[in-house]
């Protein structure tokens, strides 16, 4: 079985209103056309478009 690492990562993001995000990811989309393998696909789901304000290591336990 797999351990969880000690320490995690902590992102603080704004995300875009509706409309942008569906620019975004449809931007991301043509972007990627070409390369089917490669790159970060931007979905409402598993990868939303975001602005990062913050990222922090914390203890997983804290």
């Amino acid at each position: 079985m797999n351990e969880l690492p000690d320490t995690i990562a902590i992102d603080v993001v704004l995300l875009p209103p509706g409309p942008i995000m569906d620019l975004a990811i449809g931007a991301n989309r043509t972007l990627l056309a070409g390369n089917p393998d490669g790159g970060i696909r931007l979905d409402r789901e598993n990868c939303l478009p975001h602005i990062s304000v913050a990222m922090l290591p914390a203890r997983s336990g804290d």
